[in-house]
């Protein structure tokens, strides 16, 4: 089987720092391949990148991407692959669908865009979104007027008409595939959970120092990195030997640099840059507990399960995403998303107690096996040879 991966950006080498998107289509496309199968890659736009560059780089012409969709149609019927699987923006993704492709395709939606124009589901208050999208963003305020009707009415009509172009949507956690499937009535919704590659993590993993905790991912607001510095901070009052290990780069780091120095914890504080996706592993080894302080909802939370299977229990915001595989009080703590009093007493614990947290340790990586790249790419493998065998069915009929 030949599969067609289309996304915003060329393949990053295992040496390119980490990205989520990037990081999931290499492994999947790896595992595809260890299992037999080829893969190529579509890219939205160029990139800087090296390596094992995308086969096929579409460069947005004068005439904007009114040529995408041509594009991607010859260049699919060309490399002879047999589905096409995006990892882009709904928004890029409708633009290449405004008419059939020659081949199936399915999509995989790696933020809340669907459900949330803003894809934060959260409102203004910070608490969680439980409606569907429409009008009720003006009435709480988390759109204009002018921007509903500009932006999202004719985002929504580009959506309703293309949803039917795509033979699976494939989500990461159930809380987004229960909306969408009230939403959706011409295309199929199923679950496929990301994977870890347990062993590449368990290769470095060295039992914790007791003292230091760790977060990997980008420095974005969204990530909420500022609440963990502040729940550090209140850490360092009751363990003054504790340590935090900041891996990653981004737009926030100056102000998480000035953070620390105002709250008094530089010293204690360590930002170690953003690391090669072949560096985690490494990075993460000794830590004693990870945390996903994200105050956005999390479509999975990656970087969390990661973690796990480097042995390290998680403490992460209580949202659909990391639910998926962090269970309160057995592998890590669930807390509120932005609560830094919650955040400090759960690392705190962890920290603590050695006991708990060897067990909660044991308890992540039997968490982490459960998600191994393999078994969940089997789950994938089987969706493309579904939605492939329907194809060839519509067209013998």
């Amino acid at each position: 089987m030949k599969i067609g991966f289309v996304k915003m950006t060329p393949l990053d080498d295992d040496g390119a720092p980490i990205s989520g998107v990037g990081s999931v289509v290499r492994d999947w496309i790896e595992a595809l391949r260890r299992r037999g199968h080829d893969a190529e890659v579509f890219a939205f736009k160029d990139h800087l990148t090296t390596g094992e560059n995308a086969t096929a780089v579409y460069r947005k012409s004068l005439f904007g991407d009114r040529r995408l969709g041509a594009t991607l149609r010859r260049w699919s019927e060309d490399s002879g692959v047999e589905i096409l699987h995006f990892h882009t923006s709904l928004r890029q993704t409708f633009r290449a669908l405004r008419r059939p492709l020659p081949r199936p395709a399915i999509a995989s939606l790696h933020t809340f865009e669907a459900v949330c124009p803003l894809c934060t589901k959260r409102l203004p208050g910070g608490e969680a979104c439980r409606f569907s999208p429409g009008p009720v963003c003006v009435r709480q305020g988390c759109r204009s007027v002018r921007r509903y009707c500009m932006h999202d009415l004719p985002a929504r009509a580009l959506r309703r008409r293309s949803w039917r172009f795509l033979s699976r949507v494939l989500v990461h956690n159930r809380a987004l595939g229960e909306a969408l499937g009230g939403m959706l009535s011409t295309t199929a919704v199923t679950r496929v959970p990301l994977g870890v590659d347990v062993a590449r993590f368990a290769a470095t993993r060295r039992p914790g120092d007791g003292r230091t905790v760790v977060y990997a991912g980008r420095f974005r607001r969204e990530k909420g990195v500022h609440h963990l510095i502040a729940a550090f901070a209140r850490v360092r009052r009751k363990i003054p030997a504790a340590k935090l290990l900041l891996i990653g780069a981004g737009e926030e780091e100056a102000p998480l640099l000035n953070l620390c120095d105002r709250l008094g914890v530089s010293g204690s504080v360590r930002f170690t840059g953003a690391a090669a996706r072949r560096e985690i592993p490494r990075r993460l080894s000794g830590a004693s507990v990870a945390v996903l302080p994200s105050i956005w909802e999390e479509n999975f939370g990656l970087a969390g399960l990661e973690a796990m299977a480097a042995g390290l229990p998680v403490v992460g915001s209580d949202m659909a995403g990391i639910r998926e595989w962090l269970e309160n009080g057995r592998n890590g703590y669930l807390v509120p998303p932005g609560d830094e009093i919650a955040l400090a007493s759960a690392v705190e614990k962890i920290l603590r107690d050695n006991g708990r947290r060897r067990e909660m340790g044991r308890a992540a990586r039997i968490t982490a096996e459960a998600f191994d790249i393999h078994a969940v790419t089997g789950a994938l493998e089987k969706v493309y040879e579904q939605v492939i065998a329907e194809a060839g069915n519509e067209v013998g009929g």
